[in-house]
């Protein structure tokens, strides 16, 4: 006599995944009903859409960035790509300019961020230069292969690449 053993299909949508985990722990919580589903709901979605140049070629990729409860940052978001399709150098380059797009449409804010600038010849010294005076970045901290400055404060921003 043999036995079947029937199991229902597991349910992997991230989304679903995320809302069982989110009434199981709510369900622990003593909260109003009402403040957990403010807390669940989407506040928010922005979508953006990009090129990226591969050689002579373009791909267009989309990015979603979801807003939950906006009163606890950072929010989250997300992009969707199979990196297995991608070499690390392609996956970073989309990465960056996924950023760059959220950025440019201050779905990303740089304001206030602390930032460390890794070399700081030419590229390095305005890379540093444009995130203090146009981002509202503070700089902490600038190396190279000779060595770094850190300094928690920030440092000015008019600095020559040789001045550090």
């Amino acid at each position: 006599m043999s036995t079947t053993r029937t199991t229902a299909q597991e349910d992997l949508n991230l989304w679903n995944i995320v809302g069982r985990q989110f009434d199981k722990a709510a369900a622990t919580m003593d909260l109003p009903d009402g403040l957990l589903k403010q807390i669940k709901a989407c506040n928010a979605v922005y979508y953006v859409q990009f090129p990226v140049r591969f050689g002579d070629r373009y791909e267009i990729f989309e990015g979603w960035r979801a807003e939950h409860s906006q009163h606890c940052k950072p929010t989250k978001g997300g992009i969707r790509f199979s990196p297995k399709n991608y070499t690390g150098d392609q996956v970073e380059k989309i990465t960056r300019r996924y950023a760059a797009e959220l950025t440019r449409k201050n779905f990303l804010g740089l304001e206030g961020k602390r930032v460390a600038v890794q070399g700081f010849g030419n590229v390095g010294y305005y890379v540093a230069r444009f995130l203090s005076e146009e981002d509202g970045c503070r700089i902490v901290a600038v190396g190279d292969v000779n060595g770094g400055v850190y300094n928690p404060e920030g440092m000015a921003s008019r600095s020559s690449p040789t001045s550090t």
